[in-house]
C-alpha cells in the first residue's frame, strides 16, 4: 500500500521500471495533473479507465491521452449515482493502439 499523489508516485514508480497493465484514475474536479498524465503516456499501460464527474475535464485529459493515436476510446458510460440532480459521473475505457480490447 503507498499513500501519496498519483502525480508523484507513479513518476516514482516509473523510474524503478514499473509498467502497469491497467491504471484507474478517479481524479479531483480540476482533471488530472499534467505530469500524471505525462506519465501515463510514458508507461503506456495497456488501458486507462478515467472516473470522472466533471465531463469538461475529463475531455480535456482524454484528449491529452488519445494526442497522437497512442489511445482509443473504447467506450463511455453515463453513470448516474445522484439521481434527481445534474450530476453524471462518467466512465470511459481507453486501450492502447495494437493492444488486444
Amino acid at each position: 500500500f503507498h499513500e501519496g499523489l498519483s502525480e508523484e508516485l507513479l513518476p516514482r514508480w516509473a523510474a524503478g521500471g514499473f509498467r502497469p497493465d491497467v491504471v484507474v484514475v478517479d481524479p479531483p474536479r480540476s482533471g488530472c495533473d499534467r505530469r500524471l498524465l505525462d506519465t501515463l503516456r510514458q508507461v503506456r499501460p495497456e488501458r486507462i479507465v478515467y472516473v470522472s464527474c466533471n465531463p469538461s475535464t475529463l475531455a480535456k485529459d482524454a484528449a491529452v491521452l488519445l494526442e497522437g493515436g497512442l489511445y482509443a476510446l473504447r467506450s463511455v458510460e453515463p453513470v448516474d449515482m445522484f439521481p434527481h440532480t445534474g450530476h453524471v459521473e462518467c466512465v470511459i475505457l481507453m486501450v492502447r493502439s495494437g493492444a488486444e480490447s
